[in-house]
This record gives structure tokens, sequence and C-alpha cells, in this order.
């Protein structure tokens, strides 16, 4: 440890050269670092709640035998030598690094503390406490507050011990409220890339004076990344979770007349343009402070202000998909088992009112013709040889058994024998297993993104012979027309099942999204080995389905009797006759949020923003897949189709969102500004635009002609003139304008940028659209105003932003 100690301070600029005995010689602090077992490099930080009420302590205690420790604890209390309470400490370790690292790691928290107190503590355990060290609270009367407020300190260098000297003579003569610390801290890996846990030592040991007196706040630099921020994360705690944050990387804290903001800026793409982690809720007359090792944006600061201002964000965090079913299951058993109980009191069978044995439920298509409703008893079977079985509502089912009856529904039928493959996902669809005299059948289905639970009664349309007039199993199997009638129910009808998509139907099924392999590209050609590869990549491995009798039927070719619909085509062929390939991509171990918003009205609505947090490198299946690095994300889902459009009634423009993803996520749903998605859709449109138009001190933006949303940015990179520009579009047809005008006028300021519309197509039956357009420019001197006006006091998204 010498050798490398000496290789790093002869590896630093400023040639600090000097010998390990003479750096120790020089500074004292190392003799605190011996391994007695007596608590050393102390260290007090606050919580959130800005009153003071407690108080987190951490220290450490070094041993290299990991001889077995006492429990440990801190004691404290108003009376110097009188410790009236005591409160256990919780302990940790590392071992990484160079020579790695022998301590513990101690924390407590010192609860119920009251304002303008001094309080006396101590830290230790039977064998071994620390000397009585005091502190006082915050105090509201207090007008004045003094912060000491650093980075890049470092310790082996002579710069940080003359800091760490400094601020110790500073609070002895105006006492610190706080000490902020904005990373790299103690660099503790400069010349070795490594971490030198010796080095945290010192570093620890020369501010324990002043941190372990006064709340020494401290955020994360690039100097404190190795091993994945672990000694950083175990040496250190912050009010993170306690502020809604996470761990020590973002969290945010109140002392006195300032709300402080700690943010990580080490990791890419992360929560720079996002606060609202944070449970910051703040007074008019407080005023917020943030800190962060690298220099943020304007824009950072701009959306940190805004999301400050959402305190009505709530927490959300994804459910596991097996808990999630077993929490609805449950609740179904319970509904079940009181709808018997109703049942037997009242002597009666169960009959659902909500979807009558009408013409309504059957729909416009059959309501014409005449049908009847039977009871399971007293259905006929359609097969003969099925007549001497007793009705069962499964039993050891396959895809053979499914026959379509006269609802055009194949879609639905095609992901029903999809999913008879695998009864596990078949029995968590249909609830009740058994056919009983009751008549009551639950099934659970996602619908628009929400699992529910339809209850169906025992009523089936039939013919006048009494057997199924829609989709049937042979021997006997309710499944089918029972989940049938559960879809009808949902949908409002049996004649609303025509028509529709197989994904429509897996997603109804498994709650999961769907992928696709398209075979029938003209934009690329096919290449048969990766279309290939993707296929037998989407089939799950030792399947335990396909056994060699499976096998074995598929191989007889010319079989006559062969009428499960299953047969061998060559795969040239297969490529030829089929365009599009239709994977679910449902996993029972994977996780998922499920949250309901509504579309905004008018552009100056506030947005809807979904935060969500990755801690390390995920797959995520949404509508693409992809992967996501470390970071804080947001997702705002917005659409114009609801502007402008008063008329329609508020049920029409609600959404649900659902993210899926391998581990369990947290994150934040709240309300921001319009402007805050103003500024996500310039940086897309900017992002995207295959060719921007530049001009003279212009810069003309939009979206790539295949994306369905069509947005115009303009940016004026005068820095004296401003920037009138025109848009005509009154000769475009079936599209809906942003601003409800096809003709605009904006005068866009000096290093401004603004959204001058977004266009979207409107499907009219029997009619074309059309998009066309034409502007002009023209740099003045004078400002006009926007037509149709734009008034940045509503905080349009059409607002100018600033360059």
């Amino acid at each position: 440890m010498k050798r490398v100690m000496k290789q790093v301070i002869e590896n630093e600029e400023q040639s600090f050269t000097i010998s390990w005995q003479q750096f120790r010689k020089n500074y004292a602090e190392l003799d605190s670092l011996t391994e007695n077992g007596l608590p050393q490099q102390i260290h007090l930080s606050l919580l959130a709640d800005g009153s003071w009420s407690n108080m987190i302590v951490v220290w450490i205690v070094k041993d290299s035998e990991k001889k077995h420790q006492p429990p440990s604890f801190v004691r404290y209390g108003n009376v110097s030598g009188s410790y009236v309470y005591e409160q256990a400490a919780k302990n940790r370790t590392y071992n990484v690094g160079i020579e790695g690292w022998k301590g513990t790691i101690y924390e407590a928290w010192m609860t119920n503390l009251n304002q303008c107190q001094t309080y006396y503590y101590k830290v230790g355990n039977s064998k071994a406490w620390s000397r009585e060290i005091s502190f006082k609270t915050d105090c509201p009367t207090i007008t004045k507050h003094t912060f000491a407020v650093m980075g890049d300190m470092g310790t082996v260098i002579p710069a940080g011990f003359l800091v760490a000297k400094q601020i110790k003579e500073d609070h002895k003569v105006t006492p610190f409220s706080a000490v902020v610390h904005a990373g790299d801290i103690s660099y503790a890996g400069t010349g070795a890339h490594d971490e030198i846990s010796e080095v945290w030592d010192l570093w620890g040991a020369q501010v324990e004076p002043i941190s372990s007196i006064v709340p020494y706040m401290i955020n994360v630099g690039n100097h404190e990344a190795y091993y994945n921020f672990t000694v950083y994360r175990n040496r250190f705690r912050m009010p993170g979770p306690e502020s809604g944050g996470l761990d020590n990387f973002w969290f945010s804290f109140n002392t006195g007349p300032i709300h402080w903001v700690s943010m990580s800026s080490q990791q890419n793409n992360s929560s720079e343009t996002n606060m609202s982690l944070m449970n910051i809720e703040t007074s008019p007359n407080t005023t917020t402070l943030i800190n962060t090792e690298k220099p943020t944006t304007s824009v950072t600061l701009m959306n940190t202000k805004m999301s400050m201002a959402s305190s009505l964000a709530t927490k959300y965090m994804s459910m596991g998909v097996r808990d999630r079913r077993h929490r609805d299951e449950t609740e179904a058993e319970r509904t079940f088992r009181n709808i018997i109980k109703d049942c037997h009191k009242n002597k009666t069978n169960f009959v659902d009112n909500q979807f009558p044995r009408s013409s309504s439920s059957l729909g416009d298509r059959f309501s014409h013709d005449v049908f009847q409703w039977f009871r399971i008893a007293d259905i006929r079977s359609s097969s003969k040889d099925d007549d001497q079985l007793e009705w069962t509502v499964m039993s050891s089912p396959k895809p053979s058994d499914i026959e379509q009856g006269l609802l055009g529904n194949c879609w639905l039928i095609a992901a029903l024998s999809l999913i008879v493959e695998r009864p596990g996902i078949l029995r968590h669809i249909l609830l009740t297993q058994n056919v009983n005299s009751e008549g009551i059948y639950l099934v659970r289905l996602c619908h628009n993104g929400l699992w529910t639970t339809i209850i169906v009664d025992d009523f089936f349309p039939c013919y006048e012979d009494g057997t199924l007039l829609f989709t049937k199993a042979r021997r006997r199997q309710l499944f089918i027309p029972i989940i049938e009638k559960a879809c009808a129910k949902l949908f409002g009808s049996y004649s609303n099942l025509t028509s529709g998509q197989m994904a429509e139907a897996l997603k109804l099924f498994t709650g999961a999204p769907c992928d696709y392999i398209h075979l029938d590209r003209s934009d690329e050609p096919i290449d048969s080995d990766i279309v290939w590869a993707k296929l037998v990549s989407c089939c799950q491995a030792k399947d335990e389905h396909i056994t060699p009798k499976v096998l074995t039927q598929l191989r007889t070719i010319n079989n006559a009797h062969r009428s499960t619909g299953a047969f061998w085509i060559e795969w040239t062929k297969f490529l030829r006759f089929f365009s599009k390939l239709t994977i679910s991509t449902y996993v029972n171990n994977y996780f998922d949020i499920r949250e309901q918003a509504k579309f905004t009205r008018l552009p100056t609505d506030p947005i809807t923003v979904f935060y969500f947090h990755v801690p390390h490198q995920r797959e995520l299946c949404t509508y693409w897949s992809g992967s996501l690095r470390p970071g804080i994300y947001y997702i705002i889902p917005f659409s114009t189709s609801f502007w402008h459009q008063h008329e329609q009634t508020e049920e029409l423009n609600g959404f649900t969102l659902v993210i899926h993803s391998s581990v369990q996520i947290e994150g934040l749903l709240g309300n921001e500004k319009s402007t805050f998605l103003a500024d996500s859709l310039i940086a897309y449109v900017m992002k995207s635009c295959e060719k921007p138009q530049e001009f003279d001190n212009t810069t003309f933006y939009t979206t790539p002609k295949n994306q369905k949303l069509t947005i115009m940015v303009i940016e004026n990179l005068s820095t004296t003139y401003h920037l009138n520009v025109d848009v005509d579009m009154s000769e475009s047809r079936n599209i809906r304008h942003s601003r409800n005008s096809f003709v605009t006028h904006d005068c866009i300021p000096p290093q401004h940028r603004q959204i001058i519309c977004i266009t979207e197509w409107i499907m009219q039956p029997g009619q074309s659209g059309r998009q066309s357009f034409k502007y002009s420019r023209q740099l003045v001197k004078n400002q006009s105003e926007s037509i149709p006006p734009v008034r940045d006091t509503t905080d349009d998204i059409h607002t100018l932003r600033p360059i």
C-alpha cells in the first residue's frame, strides 16, 4: 500500500512527490486510522423533511481480522454526559479496490430531535465508544444561514488538506448550517485508476472534525465511479428514498430557507431534465439550489423548476405479472364465493342481467334471426360421439378441439388456439375451473391495458336443435364458449367480435404486447436466414409440448385423418405465401406498470408525464424492442386528436400506459407544463430531421415523411434580428392542425426557436387526404404578434423557446 500511495502522489498534477513516511508525519489524521476498534470517520447527514427531527450518523470501525463486534448504538441527549435516547445501528461493508478494505460501516438514526436545541452524542458499543460530540439543530428564528459549498476536494494533493483546514477554521468564526460537497470527494483512484480505501479513510479522518458536528451532504462525481460507485454508495447515507429520489444519487433536503436538490451527473441521459423524482413541495419563500458535479444546462434548470412545481405527483412501482395475477385471482375467488352464497340464500341460479338473453347481446348482425338461449344442461353436442360425455370446463384441451361457429371471429379463435398450447396460461384466463350448478363463470381479460374480471352466466345462444350457435369445443368442453361470451360482454355484443387482429386477442389474453416479423416488405429485401434466426429465437427452448408423438403426427404428411390444421411446408414457400408473423412477448416472471391518464384537449393544457428509473441496462418492450441505458427516462403520451374538439365526451380521451420490463422499476406520475412537451418534441424533431433546410441565420426542421405526425420547427440563429415566418397549408385536406388554422404568422426573436404547428391525418371514409404547405421567411428589426395568437403566459406548446 505504501508503494501504491507513493505512486498516486507522484502522479498528481502538482508533482506532490514526498515519501510515504513524510506523508504520515505531515498529516496527523492518519494516527486515528489504526485498527483499534474505535469508531472513526463520523459523519452526520440530514433527511428530507426540513424539520431536523431526524439525523443520520455514519461511522467506521477498522478491523482487518473482522473480529466479532457486539451490537452498536448511538446514544444522545440534551445534556452533556446524559444520554436519554439510544438507537441501534445497522452495519455493512465492502471489499473492492487495491488490497480491498477491512472495515465495517455503521449507520444509526437519531430521532425525535427538536429545533433550536444542542444535542450531545457518542457512537460505538460495549467494546469501545467514541468521544462525546455535539451538534445544534436548525432554528426557524435564525435569519442568516451560512453554508460551505465545494467540489473536487481530494486528499493526497495539498489543496485537499487546505480546504478541510479552512472549513474547520471558518466554522469557528461563523457556524455553518450545513456543508454541501458537489462530488469528486477523496480522489482515491487518482494515479492508480482504482480505489485505494486508505485514501478514503484518510479523507474521512480529515473531515471528521466538521462532518461530526455539521450535516455534511455529499453528491457524486466521476472520481467515485469505480466498481459502479460501490464505495460511495456504502460510505455515505443521503436522503434519497426519503425525498422520493434514488439512493445517494438523486435527493433533496431543506435547511433554513434553502431547498437543496442534489442530482448525479454521472449517468448518461439521466435526471438532468427531470427532477420530479424529488419530493419537493417547497413554499413560496423557499429558494431552491441545485447541486451537481458537472455543469448543467439552462433547459435543465427550466425543466427542474417546472418539475418542482408539480406537487401532485404520484409514485408508482411496477408489479410482478404473477403478483398482479394472484391479487386478481384472490379477489375473483372472493367474488365467486359471495355470488354462490347469494344464490344459495335465494335458492336460485345466477342470471347475468348486465348481458341479458336478448337481441342486444347478439348484436345487429343476428338481431333479426330466431335463436334460443339454453343453459349448459340443456345444450346438445354437435357430435354424437360427445353425447355420452359429461360437461367439463376443460379436459386436456387441444387446438384441434376448437370449432368456429356462425361468428366471424377467427382472430379470436386463432389466438385461443395458441393459448390452448399453454394450459398454464389458459387456467389463469378462465378462473372458474369446474362446472357449477349455479352457472357462475369468471374470466380474466386485459382490456385497454387494464386487467378486468368478467362474470358470465351459463346461458348460451343456440340453434333450435339445442346446439351451440357460435364457437364450441369438442368433447363437451366449455372453455371456448365461456371465454367467447366474456369477450362478447366486454365488447358489447357477439356481433362486435367480428373482424379483428390476432395480436389484439393475444393482448386480451396475456396483457403483453406482440412483436412482428414482416415477410412482405417492399422497401427492403427479405434475408431468409435472418428471418429464420428471429423465428427460432422466439421459440421456447425444450418445449415440453413438442413430444415425439406430436412430431410423428406432423411428419405424417399424407394422413387422410389429419384434422389439426398443422402441416409441414417448405421454408421458401412459407416466406412466399405468408406476409406477417405475430409473436406474443408474454413472460410470466416479468413486471409491468399499468397507469391510466387522459390526453390533453388544448395545446396549453398541462401534460401527463411518466418518469421511470432504469438502474442498469435493461431490455424493455414497449412498441419497439431495444435496450435502455442506465438513467431516468420520461414518457409523454400525447395526441392532438382531442385539441379543439370540445364537443367530445370526457371518456374518449383516456388512455392506459403499460410498461413491461424484466426487472421491477419505479417512477413518478405527474403533470408538467405543455412547454415541457414542446422542448421534448423540438429535441426529437431536430434529431430525426433527415435534411434540415438551412438559410441565412435560419434553420427549418420537419419530422421524416414516414411519420404519421408532422411537426414543423423553425429556429432563428440571428443575434440581432427577428424572424417573420408565414406558413400556408390552405390547400391541405383531411388533416388536423394544432393551431386550428391553416394559415399562420409568427415572429421569432433572436436566438429562439418555435414549434410552428403539428398536423395529423384525419381518417374520413371514402375521402383522400392531402398535405401541402408553402412558407416564407424574413429577418426584420421589429417584433410582430403571432396569428393565431400564442401567449407565453399560457404555456402554449407553440411558445417561443430559447436556443
